[in-house]
């Protein structure tokens, strides 16, 4: 887009600007990665290394806010667009709604308590790059994942200070479908990581008491709790009825599954029609994706509490 060029005639005024050009598109994962190697090999390393967008949607003068805290002695910090007093200007409310659920997947995998997991605006210590750069492999956009599930694991501290996101008024966005899959698919590899290697340092014993909570979770209870909640609320004997007739209980465990399903078919469908997928295509896929959803949580949730209970 000439970006390029106007860099080379920046440099004959500023001695300080670094310019390095990539054949193609490589994806955001290894152009992160080859700027950390550039800036490693340079005779005066930097202390800190700032990521940002370079179509203003990252405002320049949310960076000494960043530096700041980065002096504070963090590691990693993130300029979130969710925490408090953080703001996003000019987005559509689909795509609010898709990066809400991408950063809440994101943190409850890596097992971070962060509001914004995929800001690309960020600030990184030196001593960080030089540790995790050998073990950084991503292409595209996880990479904004795997660095602080890098810093986690290797116990460096992460922060999250306020910035203001303003939509781009020019130009369109460069993610594309395959980056948002390879996303999806880097989440749910992480998850399946963990749970083959609990012993993983990356796990602290918060994590371990969370996924035993989980593995032990009765929906059966979790209902009734919620019935007999409600009874001493209303005064409407819900809890007694459900505890009394257990196959209406089950009964209402696969509608509420079913409810949750109909929730992940539509998410899906609109997700790939923001993204110009064909409407037959994205339809299909909603239904599967709701499928596999509806099978999974009633063969974990409901059909095992049924032979449990001798059903």
């Amino acid at each position: 887009d000439g970006t390029a060029e106007i860099v080379r005639k920046l440099q004959k005024e500023y001695n300080n600007l670094l310019l390095f050009v990539r054949p193609k598109k490589l994806g955001l994962g290894t152009a992160i990665i080859t700027a950390f190697r550039s800036i490693l090999s340079l005779k005066n390393q930097p202390e800190h290394i700032i990521t940002m967008d370079a179509d203003y949607s990252h405002d320049p003068q949310d960076i000494p806010k960043l530096i700041q805290a980065a002096n504070c002695g963090y590691d990693l910090v993130i300029g979130s667009r969710y925490c408090q007093e953080g703001k996003i200007i000019g987005w559509h409310r689909v795509r609010w709604l898709i990066s809400r659920i991408a950063n809440l997947m994101a943190s409850t995998v890596v097992g971070v308590k962060l509001h914004d997991c995929t800001s690309g605006l960020r600030c990184y210590s030196k001593g960080y790059v030089k540790t995790v750069l050998p073990h950084l492999h991503s292409q595209t956009y996880e990479i904004q994942i795997e660095t602080i599930k890098q810093a986690r694991a290797r116990k460096f501290s992460i922060k999250e200070v306020p910035v203001t996101f303003t939509n781009r008024k020019r130009g369109r966005s460069k993610l594309t479908l395959t980056e948002i899959l390879s996303f999806i698919f880097y989440i749910i590899r992480t998850k399946f990581e963990r749970v083959k290697n609990p012993s993983n340092s990356a796990l602290d014993d918060e994590q371990t008491n969370r996924r035993t909570k989980m593995k032990s979770f009765n929906l059966h209870r979790f209902i009734l709790d919620i019935a007999f909640w409600v009874q001493s609320k209303s005064g409407i004997r819900l809890g007694d009825f459900l505890s009394e007739h257990y196959t209406v209980l089950q009964f209402f465990e696969f509608c509420l599954i079913g409810a949750c399903g109909v929730g992940v078919n539509a998410f899906i469908f609109g997700l790939l029609l923001w993204f110009n997928v064909a409407f037959w295509f994205s339809w299909v896929l909603g239904i599967l994706a709701a499928s596999i959803f509806n099978f999974v949580l009633n063969k974990w949730l409901v059909f095992t509490e049924f032979k449990r209970n001798g059903s």
